[in-house]
């Protein structure tokens, strides 16, 4: 398994992404102690490779299959986000509000809040950009969430939600 880790994660570097990915895929399919992040980075290969279906499969169950990896936020964000990018906007959101501790992991509601912006579910985008703005200030991606409430905002007038203190 090291050595088709080793091998694909130096093709990874090198922006050699369908080398990398079939790599990575044999170094995970030997089980060595870190095939999580074999399949990580497979995956990464997949999405960089602009094969974003591919991606979200491979860690389809990631959390199931590595339950103590380091890399379980991680993975969600490459996967959530592989799905948005395959045009699955709603297995993102699916994916994403089915695991718990989501919404205090600002780049993760992000995805979710364009999946719901991609589903013209603008009211549920405009909850999900606030979480971030105003639940999550500090966070890099506030500015973000805050320009897209800003044209929320515009689009949908008297419906837009009013923060609460909740």
């Amino acid at each position: 398994g090291w050595a088709y880790f080793l091998a694909g994660y130096s093709e990874f570097t090198g922006e050699h992404f369908m080398e990398a990915s079939a790599d990575l895929r044999r170094a995970a399919d030997t089980a060595f102690s870190l095939a999580d992040f074999a399949v990580y980075y497979q995956a990464s290969a997949a999405s960089r490779a602009g094969n974003h279906l591919e991606s979200s499969q491979i860690l389809k169950n990631f959390a199931g299959r590595f339950p103590e990896s380091h890399l379980h936020w991680q993975a969600l964000e490459l996967g959530a986000g592989a799905l948005l990018e395959a045009q699955k906007p709603q297995d993102a959101i699916d994916v994403l509000s089915a695991t718990p501790g989501v919404r205090n992991r600002p780049a993760l509601v992000l995805i979710l809040a364009k999946a719901y912006q991609h589903t013209n579910r603008t009211l549920e985008a405009a909850h999900a950009y606030q979480d971030v703005y105003l639940g999550l200030p500090l966070a890099p991606q506030a500015k973000f969430a805050g320009s897209q409430l800003e044209a929320l905002h515009e689009q949908l007038g008297d419906t837009y939600p009013i923060p609460t203190d909740e």
